[in-house]
């Protein structure tokens, strides 16, 4: 199957910053308009997500090394797993 210009492209082509920093047009008609509105709401909420995982993620790293301390450093075992 080959792809066709209708298809988006993939996600990892769109930052989350740029989508969100668009502009609207002047002449963009009222759909147009909807979804831009749609666009920088979801890339601004995807945003914030990714921040509260880091945070998230660094807040486990640091409960697990009070609990087990150096368990985190072993290959193949991260906040998560541990």
């Amino acid at each position: 199957m080959t792809p066709t210009a209708a298809w988006p492209a993939p996600a990892h082509r769109h930052h989350p910053g740029g989508l969100a920093r668009r502009r609207h047009l002047r002449e963009a008609s009222r759909q147009q308009a909807v979804r831009q509105s749609e666009i920088r709401r979801l890339a601004l909420a995807l945003r914030e997500a990714g921040r509260a995982l880091k945070a998230n993620r660094a807040e486990l790293h640091t409960i697990v090394n009070d609990l087990a301390p150096g368990l985190t450093t072993r290959p193949g075992i991260g906040p998560v797993s541990a």
